[in-house]
């Protein structure tokens, strides 16, 4: 199975996610977000996939360094062919980032799982048909409306305590948790610097 070819596919999608000055994560406003789709195509044409930030999957990327390493070879030599665009990575003057390796990467397991017609995690030894899973919450202090969301969660984690200490029908297999109101000493401080 050679890879004949590698391409990307930019696209939009609305999102809520918005970033602080410290790149943490928070709910915002609706905005369009750019992602990139790598799609790595077999001659026998299979394909595999990995999404990735456009910047990173960027065309000078693809060209100098994806095509010309990956083109024509066998898709199960996986390993080498990493190995290989790390050789390359040296004198990329960081134009091949890890971002791009991982990308590449996820999308040769991807291809190698949909020929092989398994999923990815058993190809890797994977075992397990199920596996614990939690919530969290954080929210930046710096982010305009977040000293309000402070206020709001205190309240939305008391409504969410009766569900979360049960087990639920549309969660099987999950444990029950307890969600904890912020204590007052947390808010405090957030307090204080939402008057300045």
């Amino acid at each position: 199975m050679k890879i004949s070819a590698i391409d990307v596919t930019l696209f939009t999608y609305p999102t809520q996610r918005r970033s602080d000055s410290a790149g943490h994560s928070h709910p915002g406003p609706e905005t369009d977000a750019q992602m990139a789709l790598l799609t790595i195509t077999s001659d026998e044409g299979d394909c595999g996939y990995a999404f990735a930030p456009a910047e990173v999957v960027r065309s000078h990327v693809v060209n100098a360094f994806f095509r010309k390493v990956l083109i024509g070879q066998n898709a199960f030599d996986r390993e080498r062919l990493w190995q290989d665009l790390v050789h390359w990575q040296r004198g990329s003057a960081h134009q091949l980032t890890e971002r791009a390796l991982s990308a590449v990467e996820q999308a040769m397991w991807d291809l190698i799982g949909r020929k092989l017609q398994q999923p990815v995690h058993k190809l890797l030894g994977g075992y397990r048909e199920k596996i614990p899973a939690y919530g969290s919450t954080m929210c930046g202090d710096e982010l305009e409306g977040d000293y309000q969301l402070l206020m709001n969660m205190r309240a939305l984690l008391k409504s969410w305590y009766s569900a979360a200490t049960k087990r639920s029908s549309s969660t099987p297999g999950c444990r029950p948790f307890r969600l904890r109101p912020a204590r007052p000493w947390i808010l405090k401080p957030v307090r204080r610097y939402a008057k300045r």
